[in-house]
């Protein structure tokens, strides 16, 4: 039998570790149900906000999953990055050729709200171009916007300062990495990073981080539009 051992990828500005996330849910938000049938086992994959790291990958025929209404899944696999709304996905293809190597999975306070993964990510990234990135810009964007983890301070938030059409082109224009199937900007972007602080009174605290040219990298759906944002370069 395949011994799961999870370890939690280090996020950048705070991070919080936990012990198997995928068997320890007491007291967290569930995100997703995950079936392995060839191993007679099922798994409730708490809203981490984290993407999990997988020691061992997962090799099998198949897997099924139900994601909860408000929540995101994203699996890594070996050809391709897949995300997943909420819904149930039967028979989703797997194998030793195909494995899934990391998950992420967030349920975020006012999800349910939008109708697509798109909006969801325009109302988490994007800003003004006007917009100038700075401690109270990232408190009062995070806080207007409702943007949480299970309702509590999220660690961190990056804001991209752009047209919503430039950020398009990165999934239609972008350099595809082949590793994840993310796709990787032609042109560098205005960001800020807002980092948590650790002081959640009277709202979410955040230091903000500006960086005036980097390359954004960003995970597109089948209408190519962006619905993940992964990392800045």
């Amino acid at each position: 039998m395949m011994l799961f051992v999870l370890l939690v990828m280090l996020v950048e500005c705070s991070s919080q570790f936990k012990d198997d996330p995928l068997s320890s849910i007491e007291g967290e938000q569930i995100c997703a149900h995950l079936s392995f049938p060839y191993l007679k086992k099922k798994l409730s994959l708490p809203s981490s906000g984290q993407k999990i790291q997988m020691e061992s990958e997962w090799r099998g025929e198949f897997i099924s999953v139900i994601v909860m209404e408000g929540c995101l899944l994203t699996l890594w696999k070996s050809l391709d990055t897949q995300f997943y709304s909420s819904g149930e996905y039967a028979n989703i293809t797997t194998g030793p050729e195909n494995s899934v190597s990391a998950v992420h999975c967030s349920c975020e306070a006012g999800d349910s709200e939008f109708h697509s993964s798109f909006n969801d990510f325009k109302r988490k990234h994007m800003a003004s171009e006007s917009a100038q990135g700075s401690d109270s810009f990232c408190i009062n964007e995070i806080r207007n916007r409702n943007i949480t983890i299970r309702g509590r301070c999220k660690g961190k938030n990056t804001f991209i300062f752009a047209d919503i059409a430039r950020v398009i082109k990165v999934c239609t224009n972008g350099e595809r990495l082949k590793k994840h199937n993310l796709f990787k900007s032609k042109e560098r972007f205005r960001i800020t990073d807002c980092c948590y602080t650790g002081n959640p009174q009277p709202v979410c605290q955040y230091k903000a981080i500006n960086y005036n040219q980097r390359y954004i990298v960003l995970g597109c759906d089948n209408n190519n539009k962006p619905v993940h944002y992964e990392e800045s370069l």
